[in-house]
């Protein structure tokens, strides 16, 4: 447009939802997981997303959290962060250490621990292409691995029944 053009009213508004926040999140509260992945990455079952981003520089803001617990207490959980294909937020490299976003750990028989992180992505976009977000876990041997829920699991009212979070927001640039 030049400087003599005046904005209508429909551009302005064009304009103003384009901005509109592009904010999509997969909560997990009604399903009570039990996985045994032996040692391989596997999904974390409904706790994913799929975003499609309004502009080809944005930067997606990515925040999870998983309630979790096992039945044992020497071997803990492993979570990692995946956008599309591939691995992201991961611990630096350090020998054969496992690489990973965060950890849940064995909380006690009547507890299921909290564990999260907030990661900023910086993928290369196509807007309009939709990009899927998901969680993974791991766990040594053959170790259970519960999710949203004591590995215990008794009908009792200290035995929690928590929720689960995965929310990816588009940042414009």
């Amino acid at each position: 447009a030049t400087d003599t053009t005046l904005a209508t009213s429909e551009s302005i508004k064009a304009y103003i939802d384009k901005l509109k926040p592009n904010i999509v999140q997969a909560v997990k509260t009604n399903t009570f997981e039990e996985v045994n992945p032996q040692n391989v990455w596997i999904d974390v079952p409904n706790l994913s997303v799929s975003l499609t981003p309004k502009f080809s520089d944005s930067k997606i803001f990515v925040q999870a959290m998983v309630s979790s617990s096992t039945n044992s207490g020497a071997y803990g959980v492993l979570f990692k962060l995946v956008r599309d294909t591939t691995d992201i937020a991961l611990g630096e490299a350090s020998g054969s250490r496992t690489r990973c976003s965060f950890t849940g750990g064995y909380p006690g028989g009547s507890a299921a621990a909290s564990n999260g992180v907030d990661y900023l992505d910086s993928p290369s976009l196509t807007a309009g292409t939709p990009v899927v977000y998901k969680l993974q876990c791991t766990c040594e041997t053959t170790i259970d691995i519960y999710i949203n829920r004591s590995f215990t699991n008794t009908d009792a009212n200290q035995m929690p029944r928590p929720v689960s979070t995965l929310t990816v927001t588009e940042i414009y640039q």
